[in-house]
């Protein structure tokens, strides 16, 4: 989060997605920063997170387990 821009940063804290350079969708230029706020209330659905496993310096993502309820 060290490269984000302070309101990205705490844009991102209040459980909103961040998406940086969204004019290069489709190419490395643009990045998503989905908070587990915003994982747990709008990309999960109507799924149950089952796992989180926080990124870690040799994994820079998360990785969720969802289940159909």
């Amino acid at each position: 989060m060290e490269f984000l821009p302070p309101e990205d940063v705490e844009r991102y804290r209040s459980g909103k997605l961040v998406i940086r350079d969204e004019g290069g969708a489709g190419s490395n230029e643009c990045a998503a920063f989905h908070p587990d706020a915003y994982i747990r209330s709008t990309l999960a659905g109507s799924l149950a997170v089952v796992d989180h496993r926080p990124g870690t310096k040799w994994l820079s993502q998360d990785i969720y387990l969802l289940r159909k309820l």
